[in-house]
């Protein structure tokens, strides 16, 4: 597999790392989904919304910007509840509140105005609907930094705490949780705030 902009479209390698994380990521938000209906945002080659669909939901609609992943999404997984299209995330070709589960992962942080995005989920989302979202947490990939910071990942518009998230989601969910998906030591936390600031920005 090959992580491209658009997310994995290819069979080749990659880290195990970057590999694991994606699916660990998968695997959390396949318990929410038996016999839902589900979006998968910034769906890549649809390795997500394969397992979506083995996890029992009852739909899953795959999306990205990238026509190339959608190609390979379409050619990878053939489950015929699922269904792929070219499309931006913040205007989605799909009926107001006809959605259960709003998947984003590792999607937000690519995305302006994040306003626009979460309004976007709000529409599609059944007045009961989840979101799960993960993105990086700038705390930790970039500690030191201001919100007005680019990322040292150079295909990020902007990383955000888990602070930040929640003031950004709390304005759109009645509730909101967080969780965390690498621990990081306090000492390595210190380390980075040091070095962080010296490295050239992408």
């Amino acid at each position: 597999m090959s992580l491209q902009r658009g997310g994995w479209i290819q069979d080749s390698w990659v880290p195990s790392w970057v590999r694991h994380e994606h699916q660990a990521r998968y695997r959390f938000a396949a318990a929410f989904l038996q016999g839902k209906t589900v979006v998968d945002c910034a769906c890549g080659g649809g390795l997500g919304s394969q397992v979506f669909a083995q996890a029992g939901a009852r739909a899953v609609v795959g999306f990205d910007r990238c026509a190339a992943a959608v190609a390979a999404a379409q050619r990878r997984c053939t489950f015929p509840l699922v269904q792929f299209g070219v499309a931006d995330a913040r205007r989605l070709p799909l009926p107001n509140h006809m959605v259960d589960v709003y998947i984003a992962l590792e999607t937000i942080e690519h995305l302006s105005p994040e306003t626009a995005f979460v309004a976007e989920v709000v529409r599609v989302l059944t007045p009961d609907g989840l979101l799960i979202c993960s993105t990086p947490n700038r705390s930790i990939t970039n500690p030191g930094t201001a919100s007005t910071h680019r990322p040292w990942n150079r295909f990020h518009l902007r990383e955000y705490t888990s602070r930040e998230l929640l003031g950004l989601l709390t304005t759109a969910f009645h509730e909101v949780q967080c969780y965390g998906q690498n621990r990081q030591s306090h000492a390595r936390m210190r380390l980075m705030e040091r070095l962080v600031p010296l490295m050239p920005n992408g």
